[in-house]
């Protein structure tokens, strides 16, 4: 497509093919400026003499240079994967998140462009690439008012192969992991799953959380347990949590992590004071199916892939698994009415939690102004939230009526779906087969 003229006017947005044209003529004018020259690498230049550390730095900028080639040729796949490897090197290059950006609004996945535009606003708001980042943003917010992330889902199943290329959930595993293993766990009285976790040979514990893409603790969390990271330096860049919009400082370091006969060497995100309990995540479970008996204290892991029985009386719903973020997405009938959620074993505190008042009226549900309310905490700290009695949700074999569920106060934000919580199936032992996308139920 040739580059927009930048007389062209600015109609109002009627579709994603407009937001895609002004990315495009975007594109074109930073390109003509040669913009990429521009971006500043957060980290620390290689010290003299440490040949491999900028032969590594060289390899990684190639890797960009690489991408914005593909990007250009419409090969968005390859180019995601390559921008991919390079912001693991350097994850403030905010031409590099652009690019990115691009590629996920190309291929219609519009929820996760709109993330990686805000980082490039947050990290670079006066340069050029912030500044396209701002004015793309403000045609995209009014389409995902209008519902696409919805859309987002949608266009992801379509392009199916690009995910697939694209996934850093489905890389090779790393070599020596056991094929099967028994993860010992235990599960308290208010439904959260605790695991023993050695970090870097020093032992804390965790919660269980599927809803959490990573290894998530708080550098308070780190001191208590005698894990010294040294000086973290300036942050990778910022998160939020489910009960609050509040943006926290995180930072991504190396660690060897192990619980039981698993061991990994994973990027732990580190926020400076964790007020809620450290999450091990999805990333932590990559490459296995696994199976979750709290009642019985046992997880068990198995290669994705590997031979096995059956499970026995098991009722199976599938679910999609999204790439961004690592999340497991199911859908449920919410008065009959289908939708997506999240399924998110860290939410103990509801059997289904809303970002805010519009998306649950969006899932059929009203708020009513004298709803009662009750205080959640999580990574970004405490939020309220408005407790409204919902008539019947299903799921496969789980069937409740006359349910509690919570929608948060003040907040816009539905970027992420709701999460389905603990308990709502908390009387299931439960699989999560990643070969064949499907969760496996069984009631005990």
């Amino acid at each position: 497509m040739p580059c927009a003229k930048s007389g062209e006017p600015t109609e109002k947005l009627q579709s994603s093919d407009l937001v895609m044209r002004f990315a495009k003529a975007a594109i074109c004018f930073v390109i003509g400026l040669a913009l990429v020259q521009e971006s500043v690498v957060a980290e620390a230049a290689p010290a003299k003499g440490t040949k491999p550390q900028a032969a590594k730095s060289q390899a990684a900028i190639n890797k960009r240079d690489e991408a914005i080639k593909l990007y250009n040729q419409h090969d968005y796949a390859g180019a995601i994967t390559l921008l991919d490897q390079h912001l693991a090197a350097y994850s403030q290059d905010y031409s590099a998140l652009y690019y990115l950006a691009l590629c996920y609004q190309m291929t219609g996945r519009f929820n996760i462009a709109t993330n990686y535009y805000k980082q490039v606003e947050t990290l670079a708001p006066n340069s050029n690439f912030g500044v396209y980042a701002k004015q793309i943003l403000a045609k995209l917010t009014p389409a995902g008012s209008t519902g696409v992330g919805p859309k987002e889902s949608s266009s992801a199943g379509s392009s199916s192969s690009a995910a697939k290329s694209s996934s850093a959930y489905d890389r090779p595993l790393e070599a020596g992991l056991p094929d099967e293993c028994d993860l010992r766990c235990e599960k308290d009285s208010n439904g959260r799953v605790w695991l023993d976790v050695s970090i870097n040979g020093k032992s804390m514990r965790m919660i269980f959380d599927t809803g959490a893409p990573g290894v998530f603790v708080g550098k308070n969390q780190l001191d208590q347990a005698g894990i010294s990271l040294g000086n973290l330096g300036k942050p990778d860049g910022q998160t939020s949590g489910s009960s609050s919009d509040a943006a926290i400082d995180i930072w991504k370091r190396p660690c060897k992590v192990r619980v039981g006969q698993l061991e990994r060497n994973l990027p732990v995100e580190i926020t400076e004071n964790n007020p809620a309990n450290a999450l091990l995540g999805q990333e932590f479970f990559r490459g296995y199916d696994y199976t979750i008996d709290a009642g019985a204290g046992r997880i068990h892991l198995k290669k994705k892939g590997t031979a096995g029985s059956a499970i026995r009386n098991a009722y199976s719903v599938p679910f999609k698994f999204k790439e961004a973020g690592n999340r497991v997405i199911v859908e449920i009938e919410i008065n009959g009415r289908k939708n997506p959620v999240m399924f998110d074993t860290g939410n103990t505190a509801s059997v289904l939690s809303f970002h805010s008042e519009e998306q649950a009226r969006k899932y059929g549900i009203t708020v009513p102004a004298d709803a009662p309310t009750a205080t959640t905490r999580g990574v970004s700290g405490s939020g309220t939230s408005k407790i409204v009695n919902v008539g019947r949700i299903k799921l496969g074999p789980i069937d409740r009526a006359n349910l509690d569920v919570y929608v948060r106060n003040g907040s816009n934000t539905d970027v992420e779906l709701p999460l389905l919580g603990q308990p709502f199936w908390q009387d299931y032992q439960y699989t999560i087969d990643m070969q064949t996308k499907q969760v496996h139920f069984v009631r005990r």
